[in-house]
C-alpha cells in the first residue's frame, strides 16, 4: 500500500533504539489517557506532548499529526486482539462455532474495557473520516483469516463467498462487542444472543455449498 502524507499510518521516523521506542510508548500512553478522559474534541498534539512530558518537536519527529498517533494506538490494540483471538480462530476450524466465538469474544470485550481508550476508540474511528481507511483495513485483515477458517469447515465454499461471509460476520461481531461493553461493563447475555444470530447465518451459508 502506498502511503500519502495524509495517511494516518504514515510516520516520519520509526524508532530503532530502546530510548526512542520508550518515547513512542510514552506518547501513545499519554494519548490514550487523553482520549479516554476527554475524548476526541480535547485531543491535540500539544496536549499529548504535555501529558507525555516530551517536547512538541519530539511528537512530530515520530508522528506527522494527531491522526497518526491515534492510528498507532488503534494498530497496537488490533495487534493485541489478534493475539487473543489466534487460538480461537484455530479452534473455529473444528470446534463448536457458537461456544468458541463466545469464549473468544468475551476476552475481546474485556480487553476493550481494560485497555486505555479501548471504549472510545471505535467511536472515534467511526466519527473521524481521516481514520476510516485504517478501520476498514483492520476489518479486512480479520475477515481474511476468518474466510480461511470457513473454507476449512467447508472446502466447497468458493473464495468469493468465503470472503463475503467472513466480512459480514466480522462487521456483525464487532458491533456485538460494541454493544456488549456499553457503559463500561460486559453484558455476556447480549453478546451471546448476537453471536447466536451470527452463527445461524454462518451455518446457513456453509450448508448451501
Amino acid at each position: 500500500m502506498t502511503l500519502t502524507p495524509h495517511d494516518p499510518a504514515q510516520r516520519r521516523r520509526t524508532p530503532v533504539q530502546a530510548r526512542s521506542r520508550a518515547t513512542v510508548d510514552r506518547i501513545c500512553a499519554a494519548a490514550a489517557d487523553i482520549l479516554q478522559e476527554s475524548g476526541w474534541e480535547a485531543f491535540n498534539t500539544n496536549a499529548v506532548a504535555s501529558r507525555a512530558g516530551v517536547s512538541i518537536t519530539a511528537i512530530y519527529s515520530y508522528f506527522p499529526d494527531k491522526y497518526a498517533i491515534v492510528n498507532e494506538i488503534f494498530q497496537r490494540m488490533s495487534d493485541r486482539r489478534m493475539i487473543v483471538m489466534r487460538p480461537y480462530l484455530k479452534a473455529l476450524e473444528t470446534d463448536d462455532l457458537e461456544d468458541t466465538l463466545f469464549a473468544g469474544l468475551k476476552e475481546i470485550a474485556q480487553l476493550r474495557i481494560d485497555e486505555p481508550a479501548g471504549l472510545v476508540m471505535r467511536a472515534i474511528y467511526a466519527a473521524v473520516p481521516e481514520l476510516h481507511s485504517a478501520e476498514r483495513d483492520d476489518d479486512h485483515r480479520v475477515s481474511h483469516q476468518l474466510a480461511a477458517v470457513f473454507q476449512v469447515r467447508n472446502p466447497r465454499l468458493p473464495d468469493h463467498d468465503a470472503k463475503i461471509l467472513a466480512y459480514n460476520v466480522v462487521i456483525a461481531l464487532t458491533s456485538a462487542v460494541d454493544y456488549s461493553v456499553h457503559g463500561g461493563r460486559r453484558n455476556d447475555s447480549l453478546l451471546k444472543a448476537q453471536i447466536h444470530m451470527a452463527v445461524l447465518y454462518i451455518n446457513e451459508v456453509l450448508a448451501s455449498f
